[in-house]
């Protein structure tokens, strides 16, 4: 992409937000006349070095948004339940350890919920005994022998 389109872009998003069409998009978005929303965010590998940034990101969540748990979520579809605020469902995906050392200590500090996918294989190591340590290594599950 060229400067000249990325500041043609960058004006027209300017004027958008100037005009105020992009709050009145968000506003319809969020509105309950579409019968409310649940949205997804999802997040691989959570490291040690961006505890900070992940703990403003839930804290921004926990403000403007109901967060939505398994039992939430299954109610949200069947209709049983109606949001206040636009839902949303937080996901950590690949069973990375530093999920569960970063990301769920720092969901449990504010009483949030949140969704850890774990593969229970090794996608594209089979042959591969190197790679398949290194996944491991990265993950909260234990090597085996």
């Amino acid at each position: 992409m060229t400067k000249h389109e990325v500041q043609w872009r960058d004006i027209v998003a300017g004027l958008l937000k100037v005009t105020g069409v992009t709050a009145g998009v968000g506003l319809m978005m969020n509105s309950h006349l579409r019968g409310g929303l649940v949205r997804a965010v999802n997040y691989h590998a959570t490291a040690e070095a961006d505890r900070e940034s992940l703990r403003s990101h839930i804290r921004y969540y926990q403000r403007g948004f109901a967060n939505v748990g398994v039992a939430d979520l299954k109610a949200f579809v069947a209709g049983g339940m109606s949001l206040e605020r636009p839902g949303l469902m937080i996901t950590f995906d690949d069973g990375f350890r530093s999920n569960y050392t970063v990301a769920a200590e720092l969901l449990d500090e504010v009483g949030m919920k949140g969704f850890f996918f774990v593969p229970s294989g090794f996608i594209e190591c089979a042959g591969n005994r190197a790679a398949a340590r290194q996944f491991v290594d990265g993950q909260l599950l234990e090597p085996w022998r």
